[in-house]
C-alpha cells in the first residue's frame, strides 16, 4: 500500500509537470517572433531542460560530473519553468480580460505585435533577474538571534547559547565550501550546544560519500557537543547509509533517544515520521521518550517536522527546535506552508514550551530562495 501511494504520488507529479511544460511551450509557440527554424531549435533545448530535473532526481546515487551538471541545470530550470508558467498564466488572464473589456491594441496591428514582443522578452528578463536574485539570497544566510527565558537551573549563571541548523541538504548543490562558511559562522558564536535538526543530507548519497561533503561538520565546536536527528530526506536517500555516514561526523546521533549534558540539560531527539511512511515503523511516543527524563531539567526536544505542537506542550519540554518547512523556500509556497503548519516558521510559545521552526540553511531542488531567508538560529536562554 505504501509503495502504491508513492507510485501514485510520483505519477501525479510527473503528469502535472509534463502538462505545465506543455502549456508553457504552447504559449511560447504563439508568442515566438516569426522565425520557425529558431523556434524548433528552442523546442529541442526546452525539451532537454524539462527532462533535466527529472533525470537529475533519477541519477541521485551517481557521483559523476554528468550528474552534477544535470542536477544544477534541472534545479535552476525548475524554478525558471515555475515562474514562466505563472507569468504566462497572468498574461492569459490579461487576454481574457481584454476579450471581455477590450483595452489592448487590436490583433494583427503593428502596436499589438510590438506589445507581444515586449511581453515575450520582458517575461524572460524579469524571470531571469528574480531567479538570479533568489540564488544570491539562498547562498547568503543570516544569523537569527532570539532570547528566551526559563526559571529552570541549567547548570551555570551565564546565559545558555544554542545554535540550531536545519535542512542543510548537503550534496551536489550544497557543497563543502558553503559548509565551511557555515561552520566558521557557528564557531564564532561560541555556542554551548549545536543542534542539527534533520535533513543534513540530500538524496545524492554516492556524491556525498565519495567526496566526504560533510567533512567541515567535524570542525564544529561547542561546549556540550553537536547533536543531530534524522529528517525525511535521510529516509528518502536511505536511512541505513545516512546513519552510517552521519555517525562519522563527530556528533551525537539522537534517533528516538535522549542524552543528558552538563548537570541539568537533557536533549531528546525524535525519529522522523517519514520512517513510518516508508517502512511502516512507528517512532517512540513522547511519554516513552520522556520516561527517564528529569522534568526538572531544561529539556530540549528536536523534532524535524513541526506537527502537533499543542500535544508537545502538554509535556515537560522547555524548548522544541524543528525545521522541514523551509518557510516555503520560494514564493508562492511561503503562503502554502501557512495552510499546512500551525507554525510554519519562527518563534511561538504554547503553555510553558518555547518552539522555534527554522527556515533552514540549505535548499531542496532549486538553489534559490525568494521571499524567504536561509538562517543560522542563535537561541540565547536566560534566567530571570
Amino acid at each position: 500500500m505504501r509503495n502504491l501511494s508513492f507510485i501514485l504520488f510520483i505519477g501525479t507529479f510527473l503528469f502535472i509537470y509534463a502538462l505545465a511544460h506543455f502549456y508553457v511551450w504552447l504559449r511560447l509557440r504563439q508568442l515566438w517572433p516569426h522565425n520557425e527554424r529558431y523556434f524548433w531549435y528552442f523546442t529541442i533545448a526546452y525539451a532537454l531542460l524539462a527532462i533535466s530535473f527529472v533525470a537529475g532526481r533519477f541519477m541521485i546515487h551517481s557521483h559523476s560530473l554528468l550528474h552534477e551538471i544535470i542536477a544544477w541545470t534541472g534545479s535552476y530550470w525548475l524554478i525558471i519553468a515555475l515562474y514562466l508558467f505563472i507569468a504566462i498564466l497572468l498574461f492569459d488572464l490579461i487576454r481574457l480580460t481584454n476579450w471581455l473589456v477590450p483595452f489592448l491594441p487590436p490583433r494583427g496591428t503593428t502596436a499589438y505585435m510590438q506589445l507581444r514582443y515586449w511581453m515575450f522578452y520582458g517575461m524572460f528578463g524579469v524571470v531571469l533577474v528574480v531567479v538570479l536574485w533568489g540564488h544570491w539570497n539562498a547562498v547568503h544566510p543570516r544569523i537569527k538571534q532570539i532570547t528566551i527565558s526559563t526559571h529552570k537551573d541549567f547548570g551555570h549563571k551565564r546565559p545558555l547559547s544554542i545554535v540550531a541548523i536545519s535542512d542543510l541538504h548537503m550534496g551536489s548543490l550544497v557543497g563543502k565550501q558553503r559548509l565551511e562558511r557555515m561552520v566558521d559562522q557557528i564557531n564564532q558564536l561560541n555556542p554551548d550546544i549545536v543542534i542539527l535538526a534533520g535533513d543534513l543530507l540530500d538524496e545524492a548519497h554516492g556524491f556525498i560519500f565519495k567526496r566526504d561533503i560533510g567533512e567541515p561538520i567535524r570542525k564544529l565546536k561547542a561546549t556540550y557537543g553537536v547533536d543531530a536527528v534524522p529528517g525525511n530526506h535521510e529516509y528518502i536517500g536511505g536511512i541505513a547509509s545516512s546513519e552510517k555516514y552521519i555517525r562519522t561526523l563527530s556528533l551525537q546521533w539522537l534517533k528516538d533517544s535522549a542524552v543528558r549534558i552538563g548537570n541539568h540539560i537533557t536533549i531528546i531527539g525524535r525519529d522522523d515520521r517519514q520512517g513510518y511512511r516508508m517502512h511502516g515503523k512507528s517512532r517512540k511516543t513522547l511519554p516513552d521518550l520522556l520516561a527517564n527524563v528529569d522534568p526538572a531539567d531544561f529539556n530540549i526536544l528536536i523534532d524535524h517536522q513541526p506537527f502537533h505542537l499543542e500535544e508537545t506542550a502538554k509535556y515537560p519540554i522547555d524548548l522544541q527546535i524543528s525545521g522541514h518547512t523551509h518557510d516555503g523556500q520560494f514564493w508562492p509556497f511561503n503562503h502554502v506552508v501557512q495552510w499546512v503548519y500551525t507554525l510554519p516558521y519562527g518563534y511561538a510559545k504554547i503553555g510553558n514550551t518555547h518552539f522555534y521552526v527554522s527556515s533552514g540553511y540549505g535548499t531542496w531542488g532549486p538553489p534559490v530562495r525568494i521571499a524567504t531567508i536561509p538562517e543560522i538560529v542563535h537561541i540565547v536562554v536566560t534566567r530571570p
